[in-house]
C-alpha cells in the first residue's frame, strides 16, 4: 500500500457529501454531493483509487445523526 486516503461522508436521507484527505498533502480534495445510492459511493472510491493508485488504502468515516462510524475499505 503506497498511501492512505481518508474519505469522510456526511450522510442524510436525500444526499451524501463525500470528501477525501491524505496526510501527504494535508488537504481535502474531491468534495462532492451525491445521491444516496451505494453505486455512487463505489464509483467515487473507484475514481479515487484511479487517481491515487489501485494499491492505495481507503478509510471511510461517515457522520450520521451525531454518530461517527469508521471503516477500513478495500
Amino acid at each position: 500500500m503506497t498511501k492512505t486516503v481518508y474519505i469522510g461522508m456526511d450522510v442524510h436521507s436525500t444526499n451524501y457529501t463525500l470528501s477525501s484527505y491524505t496526510c501527504e498533502t494535508d488537504s481535502c480534495f474531491s468534495t462532492v454531493k451525491l445521491g444516496p445510492e451505494v453505486k455512487n459511493i463505489l464509483k467515487y472510491i473507484s475514481r479515487i483509487k484511479e487517481v491515487h493508485g489501485n494499491d492505495a488504502g481507503i478509510v471511510t468515516e461517515e457522520v450520521a445523526e451525531e454518530q461517527v462510524f469508521e471503516t477500513n475499505l478495500l
